[in-house]
């Protein structure tokens, strides 16, 4: 697990939320506090759609909702000239798609549910830290150190500059 502070706040959640850069993850969870707090549970409710429809709305498959879908909702509540007093959210990435993503063969004991990735707003800072969801235990940390990586990576390739690990 990595932790480090986002340096330019701003450009940050101009690109988070305008642009399609976190679109791949999975919108898992969060809290948004302006002048009501907000809590999301990411979980698509699959009793409220056919099967036809979850193929339709590219939710098939899926066990959060995307981001894409829930970026305009966040960008609707955040935008304006007062900044949120606190958030908190956590994204998510399967690791079908982690591993397409960085070639890495998969985990064949299939003990990963996916990889994290939370983003925290308090006191006129903003976070980011990973994490990787287990289904079992495991003393073998090489997916965590992989993710890590590439979440550096990531935020290099984006222009999302941050501080080293806090």
């Amino acid at each position: 697990m990595i932790a480090v502070q986002i340096a330019d706040i701003g450009s940050f959640m101009t690109k988070f939320l305008r642009s399609e850069i976190f679109d791949p993850f999975e919108f898992m969870e969060g809290t948004l506090q302006t002048r009501i707090t907000y809590d999301f549970d990411g979980h698509i409710l699959s009793d409220s759609y056919s099967e036809d429809e979850l193929r339709e709305e590219g939710l098939f498959g899926h066990t959060y909702l995307p981001f894409s879908m829930q970026r305009p909702v966040l960008f609707d509540l955040i935008k304006g000239k007062k900044t949120p007093v606190f958030f908190k959210f956590t994204l998510f990435l399967s690791p079908l798609d982690f591993y397409e993503r960085t070639q890495l063969p998969p985990d064949p004991s299939d003990a990963i549910s996916g990889f994290l990735l939370n983003l925290r707003f308090m006191h006129g800072e903003l976070t980011a830290s990973t994490g990787v969801s287990y289904r079992t235990f495991s003393t073998d940390k090489s997916l965590e150190f992989e993710w890590d990586s590439y979440i550096r990576q990531f935020f290099k390739e984006h222009s999302l500059y941050f501080s080293e690990d806090l």
